[in-house]
């Protein structure tokens, strides 16, 4: 997985969905 792209992804993602803390925490530790 790239590491890099995962997290822009990711990011984009937090952005759009605005999820709570414990959901960001638990989507990264998966």
């Amino acid at each position: 997985m790239n590491m890099c792209e995962n997290s822009k992804a990711h990011r984009r993602a937090i952005y759009l969905n605005k999820p709570t803390i414990e959901q960001h925490i638990r989507i990264t530790q998966q």
